[in-house]
């Protein structure tokens, strides 16, 4: 198990999904903690706003306090910081689904089909990977759940957590190596440390 241990955080958009809808339970004290050490300034979060066009407003429970999306917008104004996806953060996007991605020879199941890297999954990662270079934010960690269950309309989506497993053919492409040294983890504190 992998703790954070940085205090900038890129939330893919399914964090703040799972959040919102309170699943898994077993992380919501953590996620919980991340935004309340946000809003009074110990911890940054970004987030591409590709989030609010994958975001279903049927997700939401009659249990919560957001009701719409427009309720996120301002609940969480001052808390995430949003980036827009720009042309160098689509471009880096298109490049990383050039590849398709599989486990090694030896790891890999009889039959196992190639995975693709899907559109909304590779403008997250080119996002969160220019705060870290274009802003300097060096520490900043992906969060994540994304462990390649889902299916999109082109194949299976690889998994953003073991993406590092299903690229190890890849060589000589600077973005895919990025994303190798980015650390994707899912948001989860080590609770016997502070920050």
């Amino acid at each position: 198990m992998i703790f954070s241990k940085s205090s900038n955080h890129f939330w893919d958009s399914c964090v703040l999904i799972r959040y919102l809808t309170q699943n898994p339970p077993e992380l919501l004290g953590d996620m919980a903690k991340i935004l309340d050490e946000a809003k009074v300034g110990k911890r940054k979060i970004w987030i591409s706003t590709i989030l609010f066009a994958e975001f279903r407003p049927n997700l939401l429970s009659t249990n919560t306090r957001i009701n719409s999306i427009s309720d996120l917008v301002t609940e969480m104004e001052g808390v995430l910081i949003p980036v827009a996806p720009n042309m160098d953060i689509t471009l880096r996007a298109g490049r990383m689904r050039r590849h398709s991605f599989y486990k090694p020879d030896g790891e890999r199941q009889h039959n196992e089909k190639k995975r693709v890297l899907s559109v909304p999954d590779a403008i997250q990662l080119a996002t969160c990977l220019f705060v870290k270079e274009a802003l300097g934010i060096n520490d900043i960690e992906f969060h994540t759940f994304d462990d390649g269950r889902g299916s999109n309309y082109e194949e299976k989506a690889v998994s953003l957590l073991r993406l590092a497993d299903y690229a190890k053919h890849i060589d000589a492409c600077a973005d895919i190596e990025a994303v190798r040294n980015l650390i994707r983890i899912r948001p989860q504190l080590d609770n016997s440390s502070f920050i």
